[in-house]
């Protein structure tokens, strides 16, 4: 889990991590799928998210945490504890590891974008019939 990350932060490891064409087309998508439901051209709106999934897995992913983590202060002794546990579920530490903990921490990285990748659906809805109100209403 991210805590703490500012939206600079947010913003320099979505450029990192996540390819301009695979946001565009998530982009493109998800307004496709808005327009054919306000238009009735489909019962809901959803999103593929199988790209993202992908995405998260590719060994690129793994590449652009680390590079990141590189952007960020020195780890204390306790961010390097945290870190450390990592794979029991605690909170990610934004911080810059030591060389020497780099094949530990990537192989973790790993494990936990795999996680994340489980349990994204492939796809998603947002918007259904039971959101249909008045302001939705072409009539």
């Amino acid at each position: 889990m991210l805590t703490g990350v500012s939206a600079s932060d947010w913003e320099t490891l979505i450029s990192t991590w996540l390819p301009p064409q695979l946001l565009k087309s998530l982009g493109e998508e998800a307004i496709d799928s808005t327009f054919d439901f306000l238009n009735e051209d489909n019962v809901e709106a959803s999103l593929s998210l199988y790209d993202l999934k992908v995405q998260l897995i590719d060994p690129n992913s793994t590449n652009a945490v680390m590079s990141f983590l590189r952007t960020q202060p020195p780890c204390s002794a306790t961010d390097l504890l945290n870190l450390a546990t990592l794979a029991e579920g605690s909170e990610f530490i934004l911080c810059q590891p030591p060389e020497v903990s780099i094949p530990f921490l990537q192989t973790a990285i790993e494990k936990e974008l795999q996680v994340a990748a489980n349990l994204l659906p492939e796809e998603k809805t947002f918007l259904q019939e039971k959101d249909k109100s008045s302001d939705f209403s072409t009539h």
